[in-house]
């Protein structure tokens, strides 16, 4: 019985560190992103700036970069402080199973960005699609250490409806505020739209 229980904490504690890890890395990710998206493109491009078709800037400087003048990197930062936050001083099943459902919802948006970088930009930002990456890791890890049995299949159906319903509105919000889709510049303000 000892090896068993020796055998959950142990279990519990690498993925307790496996979290905050990789929402440390999330947060470095989406500090440089947000730091790209400020900052005039430097001659050379960024250093995620491989080839055509592959480029932070076009895609971090996009229309599509925002959300009512809010940088799609900052609201990063905030869920990847979140996780990391939740996993340090809140660490219990409950808390991973609302670590999982959440990412699962913002995960719609992302994936959302991923086609619209890709369809309508025609390039690729590899640090905002390593997030992604990071973020199902997350939502991986986070089901592993609740043991999936604890969350129930009905939530997991209703974090992937609300994903594509945040996903279907961050479409919405686009449409109606993006003016110039290759500059974030002549995007509409959120008090812009109630003059």
């Amino acid at each position: 019985m000892s090896n068993v229980l020796f055998g959950m904490k142990n279990r519990n504690t690498i993925v307790r560190i496996l979290l905050i890890a990789l929402s440390i890395a999330g947060i470095i990710i989406m500090a440089y992103l947000t730091y790209l998206h400020y900052v005039p493109t430097p001659p050379d491009g960024s250093v995620c700036d491989i080839g055509e078709g592959l480029s932070c800037d076009v895609v971090n400087k996009s229309a599509y970069s925002e959300i009512f003048g809010i940088p799609m990197s900052v609201l990063g930062i905030l869920y990847f402080i979140l996780v990391a936050t939740l996993s340090i001083w809140r660490y219990n099943i409950q808390t991973l199973s609302f670590i999982a459902l959440f990412l699962i919802v913002l995960l719609g948006p992302s994936l959302y960005l991923s086609v619209v970088s890709k369809a309508v930009l025609e390039n690729i930002c590899i640090f905002c699609e390593t997030s992604k990456v990071i973020m199902a890791g997350l939502v991986l890890l986070s089901l592993y250490g609740a043991s999936i049995s604890q969350v129930r299949v009905q939530r997991i159906w209703i974090a992937v409806a609300l994903a594509i319903t945040l996903a279907a509105v961050t479409y919405f919000v686009h449409s109606w505020t993006i003016t110039e889709p290759f500059t974030y510049s002549g995007n509409l303000q959120l008090w812009e739209l109630f003059k």
